[in-house]
């Protein structure tokens, strides 16, 4: 079984092909050290499957290109041809680029693979957006319960937002195999210029909510109003008996003042439920969220086909 590269994308499309040219140099190296050896695999791992996490604007060639180019440059090499990120009319083709790149390096590959390049949808913005879509995509990818598919994630491309977006799922769900971003000078470049600086790997572990964090805010929505700290704190160990020992003074320096400003609003010693609680519990309540932390099945099954925006097919049109 290879891997599925979940990979954002911005306008720069060196972000995505540089990283899978990379790989694949890794892959004709037979570089089992770099792809991990995992039931006495002796050989490199294939890419079985490409999710472009990435706008409508940029999948449809919306934006402005502006003058913008890449360079075609050949591998550890920082120079070689300008080409223009025009599509001839004035507008960015990044995504057609990729597309071109993985049709000329990868094709024949996902083909003998069966894998499929999928876009989907991304917000440059929206963080909660983002968060759900890249939720659904890794349930999909490796369902609770299953072995699942391989994902390694690049958070080099697309803005920061949808980058968090990418990140938070990745420590909450614990399904990929692999985290990293990527390094050059010149972003232009379509392949690694030097390869020695290129890849980074991030830690990738498995985080959950703070479940005493969460009683607080849940007991605040269920106040509707303004509660006392220290009417506060006796609910709160009533539902978190590892609590029981904790004073009111604590309670004020280890939870209410972190949670003060963002999650909760203050008044003196009184309390209450923020915009930004309610919107936090509301994202951690959804199903999808709920079945891919806590490891649940969801009840109605997920199909690639209804979670991907689209199907990028691997032959020209």
């Amino acid at each position: 079984m290879g891997v599925w590269h979940f990979m954002s994308l911005g306008e720069s499309p060196g972000a995505v092909t540089a990283a899978l040219s990379y790989i694949k140099k890794r892959y004709e190296q037979n570089d089992i050290d770099f792809f991990g050896s995992d039931s006495g695999r002796a050989k490199a791992k294939k890419v079985s499957g490409i999710v472009i996490f990435t706008t409508p604007e940029v999948r449809h060639g919306q934006l402005s290109a502006k003058g913008k180019t890449c360079i075609d440059n050949p591998y550890n090499s920082d120079k070689g041809k300008e080409i223009s990120l025009s599509d001839g009319k004035g507008k960015l083709n990044t995504f057609e680029i990729v597309l071109h790149f993985i049709r000329k390096e990868f094709r024949q590959m996902l083909e003998k693979e069966r894998g499929k390049v999928y876009w989907l949808k991304a917000d440059y913005r929206d963080l909660e957006f983002n968060l759900r879509q890249v939720a659904r995509a890794f349930y999909v990818l490796s369902p609770p319960g299953t072995t699942g598919r391989e994902i390694w994630v690049n958070l080099t491309g697309g803005s920061n937002v949808m980058n968090i977006a990418t990140l938070l799922i990745t420590v909450m769900s614990g399904v990929t195999g692999r985290a990293y971003y990527t390094y050059t000078r010149d972003t232009r470049l379509l392949q690694p210029a030097n390869e020695d600086e290129f890849w980074c790997d991030i830690p990738v572990l498995k985080v959950d909510f703070d479940r005493n964090y969460e009683a607080i805010l849940r007991i605040l929505k269920k106040q509707k109003g303004w509660i006392e700290a220290k009417n506060l704190l006796s609910q709160v160990k009533r539902y978190r008996l590892q609590l029981s020992d904790l004073t009111e003074e604590d309670f004020r320096r280890n939870y209410l003042n972190k949670l003060d400003g963002w999650l909760i609003e203050r008044e003196g010693n009184r309390n209450r439920l923020s915009q930004a609680g309610h919107r936090f519990l509301k994202l951690i309540d959804e199903e999808i969220i709920k079945a891919l932390v806590y490891k649940e099945p969801l009840e109605t099954p997920l199909l690639l086909n209804d979670v991907f925006d689209e199907e990028v097919p691997l032959a020209h049109s």
